[in-house]
């Protein structure tokens, strides 16, 4: 099976010059543990997590996404084999592997 049989689809993302308080609505609405982050051009530019979210305690902000993101441990491909995806994850003891 390939990552993209698994994949969600609707998955959303955030460009990084968007503004953490957006990242905290969408993570805490969407019950998520990560949200991508991508350039104008629709690559993956870096992550940023709820631990990450959670440590800025205003919901008023003005810092940009791009400023406390991080780089993911592992990036996977739509054609990749899902359980050597979840072998490599398990390696890197990574929770998350952005495609």
């Amino acid at each position: 099976m390939l990552v993209k049989e698994i994949l969600s689809s609707t998955y959303p993302v955030l460009y990084g010059d968007a503004l953490v308080t957006k990242a905290r609505v969408l993570i805490r609405e969407q019950g998520l543990g990560i949200l991508p982050i991508i350039d104008k051009q629709k690559r993956l530019i870096g992550i940023i997590s709820r631990r990450s979210i959670l440590a800025i305690t205003s919901s008023v902000s003005s810092i940009r996404v791009k400023g406390i993101m991080s780089e993911p441990s592992f990036i996977t491909t739509l054609d990749t084999d899902a359980a050597e995806a979840g072998h490599e994850m398990i390696r890197l003891d990574s929770w998350y592997a952005p495609v």
